[in-house]
């Protein structure tokens, strides 16, 4: 199994933007020296009282550290032609490069970008057919209800591989349909399975689970503190939300399962920057322990 690091983007508002992107960036040194096998960069607009590092700077920034670098694009809120040319280029920057791209959900982001919500699933299927040609020809002309270009070329070309996230059956269809591999935010035991299914009669792939984590040396503390956050609020989640709290050994049993309901990779995020680094040390001993 791989196990890739998700940082988090989001920060206070009062915290100084350099100050931020330190932060980011000495988690992301320690992630690679933990032997983590690659990172992901998220992607998110419009943060009520916060601050985001976007994607795709700091994607390239990043780069310098990892030979595998996976971005995150909402693709309704962007050009394609644009995103084209900005996977091309972080695509240039590593050995390899995952593009990772879903739909969107959050009603604010969609209202600032000006794309109505309840088209996002149609204009993503038009996005990412017309970025395939756009990285594979030259002078592509396209003429679909949402985009339209006439002779343009993109240089350089991404080599990616495509990772399409979702967890609805139309999603998760749609990632074996369109993708190289499929994104699940839950590792939910009683509903993963069923939608590998659904993902292999789609097409199938490499099958990727994002989950946020608490990991620390005692097991009870992991698991309390991680119940604690929830409380206070992350993420609105709910006391039953799916995410891996515990230590090394409790973490690598957790794993185990993942892999043995067919799961090729794990991407984690911790819950608390704090003990992040607790987190990322925790998760790679119970990789080694698999």
């Amino acid at each position: 199994m791989k196990i890739g690091y998700s940082p988090s983007g989001f920060y206070p508002r009062e915290l100084p933007a350099r100050d931020a992107t330190a932060k980011l960036l000495e988690l992301a040194e320690t992630a690679h020296e933990l032997g983590y096998d690659y990172i992901e960069k998220g992607d998110h607009h419009v943060v009520d009282l916060g601050q985001y590092l976007q994607n795709v700077p700091t994607s390239g920034r990043l780069a310098a550290l990892f030979d595998h670098v996976a971005t995150m694009f909402l693709l309704p809120m962007y050009d394609p032609v644009l995103v084209a040319e900005q996977a091309g280029t972080l695509s240039a920057m590593v050995e390899q490069f995952d593009f990772w791209c879903a739909l969107g959900y959050n009603d604010d982001a969609f209202r600032a970008f000006g794309v109505p919500k309840r088209q996002r699933a149609p204009r993503f299927e038009e996005q990412l057919a017309l970025i395939r040609r756009l990285w594979s020809e030259d002078e592509v002309t396209f003429e679909g209800k949402y985009y339209q270009v006439e002779d343009v070329s993109v240089n350089p070309k991404a080599d990616a591989r495509i990772c399409i996230g979702g967890s609805a059956e139309p999603a998760v269809r749609r990632a074996g349909r369109l993708g190289d591999a499929w994104v699940s935010s839950s590792a939910d035991h009683d509903t993963l399975e069923e939608k590998i299914q659904w993902f292999e009669e789609a097409g199938g792939g490499a099958v990727i689970v994002r989950l946020d984590a608490v990991g620390l040396p005692n097991d009870a503390d992991a698991k309390e503190h991680a119940q604690d956050l929830i409380k206070d609020g992350y993420r609105g989640w709910s006391s039953d939300a799916n995410y891996l709290a515990g230590d090394a050994t409790h973490l690598a049993e957790y794993l185990g399962d993942l892999v043995d309901s067919g799961v090729d990779e794990v991407v984690v995020r911790p819950m608390d920057r704090a003990y992040a680094t607790e987190t990322l040390t925790q998760l790679i001993e119970a990789k080694e322990q698999c």
